[in-house]
């Protein structure tokens, strides 16, 4: 299921260190849904993180919102679905696994 918001650049979580393209897959939780936030509380967190208006998914074990951020940029921020902490930011031509 997605959901897209118009939300509040990624003001902290530029800064948050992401790891090399040799990284693992990136993978949460193995948590059952029911331990998970909803998408609506992981959505209003985003929005104020985030500046651009994004699509909130599922990937790989976490909540995943995907920002355009121009022409040339994009953004993946994987949270975890279980703390909502921001776990990983990707960004365009970095390794998706």
């Amino acid at each position: 299921m997605m959901w897209k918001c118009t939300a509040a650049v990624l003001t902290f979580g530029l800064l948050l260190p992401t790891a090399g393209a040799a990284e693992e897959e990136v993978v949460c939780t193995d948590q059952p849904k029911e331990k998970w936030a909803s998408a609506d509380a992981v959505t209003k967190r985003l929005s104020r993180m985030i500046d651009k208006e994004f699509v909130l998914g599922v990937d790989k074990g976490c909540y995943e919102a995907e920002v355009i951020v121009n022409d040339l940029t994009e953004i993946d921020v994987y949270v975890d679905p279980v703390t909502m902490e921001v776990v990983k930011i990707r960004t365009e031509g970095d390794s998706d696994s």
